[in-house]
């Protein structure tokens, strides 16, 4: 279920929806009904986070065909293998939620984008998104000059609720150029990106999701 070197995401049951803390650590093994993880790296600070013991986490992956996974489970003691790790309880199989597959959930979100043309005579070009997902992004580009086909890299600006801002890049092609409600818009699919940034995008859209069910419940 969970293959040593995974990327887990965590976050405290107790934090606040509006102010939650993240931390990311690595499955370093998993047996005896038990998932040992080296020691958590606040995501905000970079600093080793110390989780108290008993608390109840929950827990984020990717796993195979890039479906995104959470559970919840607790923390049960701090141990010492080869690094100092933590130990966590291995939920039932029935207990860990398939959230969403990447063959590409699609979010309707503003962010600010930063695109460079591949002629290096063209100024970069900063807008906002209208929606993103694993696999591309749409942006306004009203009267900036871009061609269907064209190839262009992207920065985005990822602002998350813990506070923590991920700047991704990606190469780009330009697949379609279309009008709607007086706007002109391009639509892009990524033709390189890092396996960190698209999971930090798969990650976004995920929280996106969370937050706009909580609206809807509230």
């Amino acid at each position: 279920m969970l293959p040593v070197g995974t990327t887990l995401t965590i976050t405290l049951e107790n934090s606040s929806d509006t102010n939650r803390d993240h931390y990311r650590a690595k499955v370093i093994d998993v047996r005896d009904k038990h998932i040992f993880i080296d020691y958590p790296i606040d995501e905000v600070t970079k600093r080793t986070a110390f989780l108290p013991m008993d608390s109840i986490v929950y827990v984020s992956y990717i796993g195979d065909n890039d479906t995104v996974y959470t559970f919840k489970t607790n923390v049960v003691s701090r141990e010492k293998l080869t690094i100092p790790a933590l130990k966590l309880s291995l939920p039932e199989k029935q207990d860990v939620k398939k959230i969403q597959r990447r063959q590409y959930v699609r979010i309707e979100t503003a962010v600010d984008v930063a695109l460079q043309n591949e002629h290096a005579y063209k100024e970069p070009f900063v807008s906002v998104t209208l929606d993103i997902s694993g696999g591309g992004l749409s942006l306004i580009i009203n009267e900036y000059e871009l061609y269907e086909g064209e190839s262009v890299s992207v920065c985005l600006v990822l602002p998350f609720v813990s506070g923590e801002i991920k700047y991704i890049h990606a190469d780009s092609k330009v697949v379609r150029i279309h009008s709607r409600d007086q706007l002109t818009i391009a639509s892009l699919g990524f033709t390189h990106i890092t396996d960190s940034d698209r999971q930090a995008i798969i990650m976004y859209c995920f929280e996106k999701q969370r937050e706009a069910r909580r609206k809807e419940l509230s």
